[in-house]
């Protein structure tokens, strides 16, 4: 069972949670309501759920839901797919086969370029002959050509410039 989704709390239990700090609705704000006496109700929902709160588990829910695209409830956005089960979203356009990746509206995937466990997002363009694996593109980003980034998070608006390799880096503009 997970405890995940929306929680409704009454107002007064606002008093009981620190400002400023994390704390842990299920492992501390739960216990101690249940110690004073408040009740506390759920509910439970079949169907899949992912915690996308790393990058990996992203990349892994997108692969479930465009390999499962045919069983689900909604359509995905409006694109391809490719033989190698990635998604082309709108008009963005490779000349690169991607594996297990989505690239999003408005990007380009450069020739020779390799894309395997990926998420490309909007505007962004990845050069010819790079690697992209197990990473996440930001938004309106240039990644130029021969790169190779290794499970990597690239933020909004950077530039990578040619022949850069990166491993196991966070990389952003401020």
């Amino acid at each position: 069972v997970i405890n995940a989704g929306l929680y409704i709390i009454e107002p007064e239990v606002m008093k009981y949670i620190p400002k400023d700090t994390k704390y842990d609705f299920s492992k501390e704000l739960f216990p101690h309501l249940l110690k004073l006496g408040y009740p506390l109700f759920g509910i439970k929902l079949n169907g899949v759920w992912f915690d996308v709160g790393t990058p990996k588990e992203l990349i892994k829910a997108q692969n479930h839901l465009v390999k499962n695209s045919k069983m689900l409830p909604f359509d995905l956005p409006d694109g391809e797919l490719t033989p190698e089960l990635g998604y082309i979203i709108g008009n963005s356009t490779s000349a690169s086969p991607i594996l297990t990746t989505v690239v999003c509206e408005d990007s380009i995937v450069g020739k020779k370029s390799n894309l395997v466990d990926s998420l490309v997002m909007s505007g962004s363009k990845i050069g010819d002959n790079c690697k992209i694996i197990e990473s996440i593109i930001g938004e309106n980003v240039t990644i130029s050509d021969s790169c190779e980034l290794f499970n990597c998070v690239i933020g909004d608006n950077v530039t990578i410039d040619k022949g850069t390799i990166l491993n196991d880096q966070k990389v952003s503009l401020s």
